[in-house]
């Protein structure tokens, strides 16, 4: 009988203790987590604004001088038709950025999508529709098939 008890006790105990092991589990998650956004944010605060300085998840509008991205993209489009990932990583390598960062080219496939497709309405620029995925673009002439 004594080894009954013993033997209960013992897996009782054993129960606490992984209980407590699940619940540090969970409070070391929740720091982990704590901690990366912490060095999110002091990432983004301590950026000097040089192009391997920022990621991806930082403010993009105040990269570019007004008119810069557009002026970009054309360029690259005299050479003839690209897709919005070409003229992206493009556009990061001419402003010195990571073209590695999978997450910072598509936002900018995203930012020059919308101008050039501005651009399309107004009749400058033309879109050939997807190929893989992203939209071809060209100058207004020819069709490039």
């Amino acid at each position: 009988m004594s080894e009954t008890r013993l033997v209960t006790t013992l897996r009782y105990k054993r129960a606490q203790i992984l209980s407590s092991i699940a619940t540090y589990e969970r409070k070391l998650a929740q720091a982990r987590a704590e901690l990366a956004e912490l060095a999110a944010c002091i990432a983004h605060f301590d950026a000097s604004g040089e192009g391997e300085d920022l990621s991806s998840y930082l403010e993009d509008s105040r990269l570019f001088e007004p008119g810069e991205m557009l002026k970009l993209c054309v360029e690259a489009l005299i050479t003839g038709p690209r897709t919005s990932k070409w003229l992206a990583v493009y556009v990061m390598a001419a402003k010195s950025l990571d073209t590695g960062d999978d997450a910072l080219v598509r936002a900018m496939m995203s930012r020059i999508a919308l101008a050039l497709r501005r651009q399309s309405r107004r009749g400058l620029i033309r879109d050939f529709g997807k190929v893989k995925g992203s939209t071809l673009w060209s100058l207004k002439g020819p069709d490039p098939s």
